[in-house]
């Protein structure tokens, strides 16, 4: 080994330090191209790596180093990094789509006999963006095509993706082409433990109204799964999610061109929080009755003692009925008869309140006692009764006046009117009505009394 051998090794670690240490990160290209009111506007903006991506061409009207005049579809984009003599050569693999409308043509070849090259013409040539830009940091530039649609410059709605291997310690970089669809929405989320309320800006539509979106999510690095959404509103709720999981989600604008750029939020839902009571009473039911409601359940499970307060809300008119009781079921008195209650049921330890699921809304019944008459005949009575307002039938029932027990009548249905037959001649009979629905519950009976 000689004695500069050491160094040798030492220099070549240094350089392959400097290296890595000094890689440019990935740039980009954005080309966007929209119409509206039949004029075509021609967006370019983004970041290229020196070296990396070396120039983009793409057609212009009276773009610099370009001819007057030319069409996206008889122009070039064209990229790659510049050769040591500082000429346009030395290009390095690129892939992507093969065309991007009907006159459009993607080839693949060398550059002065060097490596591969993407270049997208027509039969006019070529046109360069700007033969004095030959290494990009930032550019923004914009053409207009007055009074051309972008089906009459022969484009193709859709987006198109480029890739060049920028070779060698270089990353990859990309050239992405939007032709009339919509560009990425930006989207928000507001995570809860097992939901995300999603809500995103509405994008340039690039001369094509926006018609829906198409909302979807994934675990990092995973496959996207749709989410259920119609219409063009700008938020919705995706339930069903695991708590203290980080999800990536995604919305997509639609025109009538197609889909548009995907625009995307990461955010991680909340983790459950930590029981301080008893569990939450469950299997709430609501059964009402006169002027009261009993709400039952199923006992919560804790430390003794637990208590349940039970709460029903009418939301018209607007009130509050509760009480707490030591077990299932508890009555509440003075609800409001013809008012839709809710109900829920607290737990109560020492440790804390854990509150049940609230119930569908149920109505009490305001049935008032009818008004019958009995028509007495040889073995038979007829009963006329007072309609109730909002019963769904009637219980129609006699007895021998003193007797004990009611006999029902093969009454059905919500008439006003029948007869009773096969009565005992010369005897008195009571008669009672009342209406019912279908909770089931059955109101106040009205009275009525005939014979001979």
């Amino acid at each position: 080994m000689t004695p500069l051998a050491p160094f040798k090794g030492m220099m070549r670690s240094i350089l392959l330090l400097l290296l890595v240490v000094s890689s440019p990160t990935r740039g980009s290209l954005s080309v966007n191209i929209d119409d509206v009111g039949g004029t075509t506007t021609v967006n370019v903006s983004g970041h290229m790596n020196d070296n990396a991506l070396y120039f983009a061409r793409v057609s212009f009207v009276n773009s610099p180093g370009g001819d007057a005049g030319m069409l996206p579809s008889q122009g070039i984009l064209q990229a790659g990094p510049q050769n040591g003599a500082g000429n346009q050569g030395d290009f390095y693999r690129i892939t992507g789509p093969s065309n991007f409308g009907s006159a459009v043509v993607t080839y693949y070849s060398g550059y002065r006999g060097r490596e591969q090259t993407i270049a997208i013409r027509g039969s006019e040539g070529r046109l360069f963006l700007d033969n004095t830009a030959q290494v990009f940091t930032t550019t923004q530039i914009t053409n207009v095509y007055p009074g051309k649609s972008i089906a009459a410059l022969g484009l193709t709605p859709g987006i198109y993706t480029w890739w060049t291997d920028g070779g060698i310690g270089r990353p990859t970089d990309s050239i992405t082409l939007v032709i009339g669809v919509p560009l990425a929405p930006v989207v928000s989320a507001v995570p809860s433990t097992i939901s995300v309320q999603l809500s995103w800006t509405i994008p340039q539509n690039n001369g094509s109204p926006i018609t829906g979106y198409q909302v979807q999510y994934r675990l990092p690095g995973g496959t996207f799964q749709p989410v259920p959404f119609s219409g063009t509103g700008t938020s919705t709720t995706v339930s069903g999610l695991n708590p203290s999981t980080n999800y990536e989600f995604g919305v997509t604008a639609v025109n009538a061109r197609g889909p548009g750029q995907l625009g995307t939020v990461q955010t991680s839902t909340l983790p459950l929080p930590t029981p301080s009571g008893p569990s939450a009473p469950s299997n709430i039911t609501v059964t009402p009755g006169i002027s009261s409601v009993a709400v039952g359940f199923t006992a919560s499970t804790g430390a003794a003692p637990i208590s349940y307060t039970a709460a029903c809300l009418s939301s018209s008119p607007t009130s509050i009925i509760a009480l707490t009781g030591p077990a299932s079921p508890i009555v509440l008195t003075s609800a409001i008869a013809g008012a839709a209650y809710s109900c829920n049921v607290d737990a109560t330890n020492t440790s804390g309140t854990t509150a049940g699921l609230p119930t569908s809304y149920t109505v009490i019944p305001t049935y008032d006692a009818p008004q019958v008459t009995a028509a007495p005949g040889l073995a038979s009575a007829i009963l006329y009764w007072t309609s109730i307002a909002g019963a769904t039938g009637y219980q129609v029932q006699y007895r021998l006046q003193g007797a004990g027990s009611w006999t029902p009548s093969s009454f059905t249905g919500t008439g006003t009117t029948t007869t009773i037959n096969n009565l005992i001649p010369g005897s008195l009979y009571e008669f009672s009505v009342a209406g019912q629905n279908n909770v089931p519950y059955t109101g106040p009976q009205g009275l009525a009394t005939a014979g001979k």
